[in-house]
């Protein structure tokens, strides 16, 4: 996941609404210029919320990542711009280990907004990550392994943490070249891992002692291992976000007949409270990312399609972002720091 909080001390005391247009509900295609920003004190700073959608165009088929300018910020309301396409891969083209395609399932954008990095088909048609410009030029596969790797999380000080699973899951820890790599030492296996805000701690999801996946916090170097969850059944679906004191997750839920849904869920860094951000038997909701600013969180939403949504903290105020036919999946927050 994203890890832009290095500026969230700066703007924590901003507190918003997630508006387009004054209306909740209105598909992001416009710009809005009714609210003023309020940008004094605010570091020279832009921000975007992303996600992936796939288009054609000429024929072929692309997924591609599309970002919505944050226009304006007051203690009430954010407003949008209208969609921009940063980068595409084809869905479809020869296999090559230097070209990605197929589906982009997971990303994380530079400290600085001008890198990503994400996973993608690649080798034998396993997931790699690939880095590129926030455009997309100067792609390179890092990994180009038989292996699949994906959950690709960088660090405040640009260094890489990834997930890689041949039969078993671990971690791996990189520089943003995929070289100088090491296994993340957790004696069992690990599904998932991002970054905690400072850089010097790990977030991952992890399996325990009875093969329940559970959310953990160690150090880089696998000290101070703390479970944050104690769940008895195996329900920590492998994506989380964090700002440092809530630690946000998703978990599949069983209800009647034997139908099933994942919701949202948050839990304090102690592992004491947790609650639900959504409650929703018939919508999916996962891939939660922490916003940059403010107390929101970015997530997807749907069954066959999805759409992007945020919503407070708490889950009492929810905000429907995009609102079209189209596919729209892995919301992240970027912040670009100019120069």
């Amino acid at each position: 996941m994203a890890m832009f909080f290095k500026y969230f001390k700066i703007l924590s005391f901003i507190g918003i609404s997630i508006l387009v247009g004054c209306n909740p509900n209105a598909i992001v295609t416009t710009p809005t210029s009714t609210a003023q920003a309020t940008t004094t004190n605010l570091p020279n700073l832009k921000y975007q919320l992303t996600y992936v959608m796939p288009y054609e165009l000429d024929g072929t088929e692309y997924q591609g990542i599309f970002a919505v300018d944050i226009q304006c910020l007051d203690e009430e309301m954010v407003c949008f711009g209208s969609p921009e396409l940063l980068l595409k891969i084809p869905k479809q083209s020869d296999i090559n280990p230097l070209n990605p395609y197929g589906r982009i399932s997971s990303y994380s954008w530079s400290p600085s907004g001008m890198k990503i990095a994400f996973s993608a088909i690649g080798r034998d048609e396993r997931s790699d990550i690939f880095v590129a410009d926030w455009n997309g030029n100067n792609l390179k596969n890092i990994t180009m392994s038989p292996q699949s790797e994906i959950f690709p999380s960088w660090s405040i000080d640009s260094q890489l943490i990834y997930t890689v699973c041949d039969g078993r899951c671990h971690a791996v820890i990189s520089d943003e070249n995929g070289k100088n790599a090491t296994t993340f030492p957790f004696n069992s296996v690990v599904v998932f891992a991002s970054w905690m805000p400072d850089g010097d701690q790990v977030l991952f999801v992890g399996a325990d002692n009875n093969s329940v996946y559970q959310i953990y916090t160690a150090n880089v170097n696998g000290s101070d291992v703390k479970q944050i969850t104690q769940t008895v059944e195996n329900n920590i679906v492998e994506d989380a976000s964090t700002n440092g004191a809530l630690i946000f997750f998703t978990r599949l839920q069983t209800y009647v007949d034997n139908n099933f849904n994942y919701n949202i869920f948050s839990i304090d860094i102690e592992g004491k409270m947790e609650n639900a951000v959504t409650v929703d038997e018939e919508l999916i909701s996962f891939n939660p990312s922490v916003a940059p600013f403010g107390n929101w969180l970015a997530f997807q939403q749907g069954r066959e399609t999805h759409d992007i949504y945020v919503s407070s903290f708490d889950g009492k105020q929810i905000f429907q972002a995009t609102n079209d036919d189209e596919d729209k999946r892995v919301p992240e927050w970027r912040v670009v720091v100019s120069p």
